[in-house]
């Protein structure tokens, strides 16, 4: 998994985003292993190019497909259901929204901000992650489902204070 490479680059190219989803979870700590970068982007159209050059500097591709989409850009402004990507021996979605929680403009005022191998990042917040998993059909109740996952527990990244 290469996260801290795609989160630096998209970082670099200002790309404007809020982690979700097990990605979130990884950047709270928690042990489960990460298999896809899941990234809730803002669906304006300079962050959308921001998205295109980060993903063509890091030799992405659509899953299932051979070349970089000249047309990323319109398709990220246009979708409304995640977009994968290879990229960095990684797969990537990008999400325009998370169902359940909303797009990058809810999440972003109550996230958190994380920092990856000291690159600052913007994630779910715990009361997100709570409400995230509890959409997706995890019946625990909040804390002992974040403690069976492990966050907290052995913090991998340190958070920051907005």
């Amino acid at each position: 998994m290469q996260l801290p490479l795609i989160l630096n680059t998209f970082n670099d190219h200002g790309v404007r985003f809020v982690a979700v989803g097990h990605t979130a979870l990884f950047l709270h700590g928690s042990l489960e292993t990460l298999r896809s970068a899941q990234l809730c982007f803002h669906q304006e159209w300079n962050n959308c190019e921001c998205i295109g050059q980060a993903v063509e500097e890091l030799g992405g591709t659509p899953l299932g497909q051979s070349s970089y989409p000249a047309a990323l850009t319109g398709q990220l402004r246009q979708t409304s259901v995640p977009i994968r990507l290879s990229l960095a021996e990684t797969e990537l979605e990008l999400w325009p929204r998370v169902p359940g929680l909303g797009d990058y403009e809810d999440l972003l005022p109550r996230s958190a901000t994380l920092k990856a191998a000291a690159i600052p990042v913007r994630a779910l917040s715990i009361e997100q992650l709570i409400r995230w998993l509890q959409l997706n059909g995890e019946g625990e109740e909040g804390a002992e489902l974040l403690t069976r996952l492990g966050v907290g527990e052995k913090p991998l990244f340190s958070p920051n204070q907005r």
